[in-house]
């Protein structure tokens, strides 16, 4: 749980923090005016994010809890969401964001799914870092005949050889000071979605990661 709050508690404060700089630096001109917002509105809406992962976990931990409630996700609306709320950490860290491809909805928790591309997508940003080159993440779009994909892809280190097998194990990370839970607790929201979260070694270098979800339905035609 501490280690799931961090990140959107973390965001939070940075931009609340940004705003309460500029609103006593600078007068509240129309420019600042609209950072001020922006960054009220990434705040308010990863507080909010908090407060459903703790609303989940407390729902899980009760006695006899029912299974997570699947519905149609869009996971493009996630994730061009997800890259407008961490718009001002990948400029701060000069990261460029491409968002390509389409999938159909997925059957899903929408919560977990976003919580799930939040954790993929912040990984990435880490491994990007270390890096010296330009920084790039890929987020792609895709479908199989029964899954809809979305994959996160870096031009960062990549992963050890000997690193890949033991990702998703607990405590595991190759990160220092990495508590290895945000892999584990991926894993652990796709499956139970009846998903899955994969990674692989692409050829030009860097790390990608799949989430994959089965498709939604498809509503039946009406004459």
């Amino acid at each position: 749980m501490a280690h799931e709050l961090n990140q959107p508690l973390t965001a939070a404060l940075s931009g609340t923090q940004t705003a309460l700089r500029l609103l006593r630096d600078e007068p509240l001109a129309a420019p600042a005016q609209a950072t001020v917002l922006q960054a009220l509105e990434l705040a308010a809406a990863q507080v909010r994010r908090a407060a459903q992962v703790l609303a989940r976990l407390r729902r899980q931990l009760q006695p006899g809890a029912a299974p997570p409630q699947l519905a149609p996700v869009d996971l493009g609306a996630l994730a061009r969401r997800l890259g407008a709320l961490l718009a001002p950490e990948l400029a701060r860290h000069a990261i460029a964001l491409r968002i390509a491809g389409r999938a159909p909805p997925a059957l899903a928790d929408a919560t977990a799914a976003e919580q799930i591309l939040h954790n993929l997508l912040c990984n990435a940003m880490q491994a990007l870092q270390r890096s010296d080159a330009l920084r790039h993440i890929w987020l792609r779009l895709s479908a199989t005949p029964t899954q809809a994909c979305c994959a996160v892809r870096d031009n960062g280190p990549g992963v050890p050889a000997a690193a890949q097998t033991q990702l998703f194990a607990p405590f595991f990370s190759t990160r220092e000071g990495g508590l290895g839970l945000g892999l584990p607790l991926c894993q652990s929201l796709a499956l139970a979605m009846n998903g899955a979260v994969r990674f692989q070694s692409p050829a030009a270098g860097g790390a990608e990661f799949v989430l994959a979800l089965p498709l939604a339905p498809t509503p039946p035609h009406t004459a």
